[in-house]
């Protein structure tokens, strides 16, 4: 195994030991992001705190996540 460095966009860094660079992305997407479809409220509010929509690109990698209820 091997130790990777992983830093996200707003600075976090971590040290995971994983076997491969994916399993080490995929460690910290795990650890540190839920995703689950959004209700009509939480649409509203995110839509007035000024949250835009974005949408996937078919370019993009895509990685396996669990849904969160």
């Amino acid at each position: 195994m091997r130790i990777y460095i992983v830093e996200a966009l707003d600075g976090d860094t971590r040290l995971i030991r994983a076997k491969t660079k994916t399993q080490a992305l995929n460690y910290f997407v795990r650890t540190n992001i839920t995703v689950k479809v959004a209700s009509q409220d939480a649409l509203i509010d995110a839509v007035k705190d000024g949250c835009d929509v974005e949408d996937y690109r078919e370019d993009q990698l895509e990685l396996d996540l669990p849904e969160k209820a």
